[in-house]
């Protein structure tokens, strides 16, 4: 079940953020896409009454952007991140956007191949994006 994040919900995604992400969120960041930022649209995903994974989108006028996206390494595998994916898009595409944009390590083949599969392309790489001084690859998907 995809639905809104909503309070309750700080503790699980703070802890699974610190799971999946050196460079993570800390809990402060994530409330403030819950409550203050009026562009962010934040979701869970819930599987077998656990929070499986979360994305924040971002809408900002005709443009989407993927701030964040995470699944619980037990869950992985199992098509929650095409699920969240998929809800990302058609929330963007319902709110006029003409274009998503994302950020994916250039390490992390898995998320890259998921987002090809939905239509992502990629546009350029940006060196030393991330704080371990990785490569960061940005994609575009047209709506």
């Amino acid at each position: 079940m995809i639905r809104p994040m909503e309070e309750g919900d700080l503790g699980p995604v703070t802890q699974m953020e610190a799971v999946c992400f050196d460079d993570a969120w800390s809990e402060e960041s994530i409330a403030f896409e819950l409550h203050d930022n009026p562009f962010c649209k934040p979701y869970v995903i819930e599987e077998d009454g656990q929070i499986a994974g979360y994305l924040f989108l971002w809408v900002i006028f005709e443009r989407a952007e993927i701030a964040n996206i995470a699944i619980d390494p037990k869950f992985r595998r199992h098509g929650l991140g095409r699920q969240l994916m998929e809800q990302a898009i058609e929330k963007a595409r319902a709110e006029g956007c003409e274009t998503m944009m994302l950020e994916v390590r250039l390490s992390n083949t898995a998320a890259q191949a998921l987002y090809k599969s939905m239509g992502f392309v990629e546009m350029r790489r940006v060196a030393g994006y991330y704080s371990n001084g990785e490569d960061a690859i940005v994609m575009a998907l047209g709506l």
